[in-house]
């Protein structure tokens, strides 16, 4: 049964697989984001927006480094990936406490996908498809585009390419 949810600039949404299921324990580090919740990248408030399965309002992610955000994906590593307006990917953990920054600059993200080893991929509003390794700290630059216009909508296909 869906139930119909109203959202003004509707920019992001990604619903949480049930492998991401919360294991429960007295530590934060223990706790994991709830299968099969819905978050919603909502640029007009300025937040990640969480519902729960029925489509009930949860909470409203909003740390202060989050400006007008465009996109949300979860990470292999758990974590919750936003762009944010301002020329940073953001990872937030279950109490939505940005724990990494990932310049985009110059530039702002405009999409993002995961790479089957886990390598982060993002398009920039200047042409431009960067690749991170999230566990070196690097970023790579994988292409510049000068005709084809900004990269959206990035996506793996059945063989692994961009």
């Amino acid at each position: 049964m869906f139930r119909r949810l109203t959202l003004t600039t509707l920019t992001g949404l990604v619903l949480l697989p049930a492998s991401n299921v919360a294991r429960g324990g007295p530590n934060t580090a223990d706790l994991k984001f709830k299968a099969h919740h819905i978050f919603v990248a909502a640029a007009d408030s300025g937040a990640v927006v969480e519902f729960d399965e029925n489509g009930v309002f949860v909470r409203s992610l909003k740390p202060p480094a989050l400006a007008s955000p465009r996109e949300v994906r979860f990470g292999p590593d758990g974590l919750l990936y936003v762009l944010s307006d301002n020329g940073y990917v953001l990872a937030l953990n279950i109490l939505g406490t940005v724990t990494k920054t990932l310049p985009v600059g110059p530039g702002v993200p405009t999409s993002m996908a995961f790479g089957a080893e886990g390598h982060l991929f993002v398009g920039t509003d200047l042409n431009r498809v960067l690749e991170y390794d999230l566990e070196l700290g690097q970023q790579y630059l994988v292409k510049t585009y000068t005709t084809h216009g900004v990269p959206f909508g990035l996506a793996f296909g059945a063989h692994g390419h961009l």
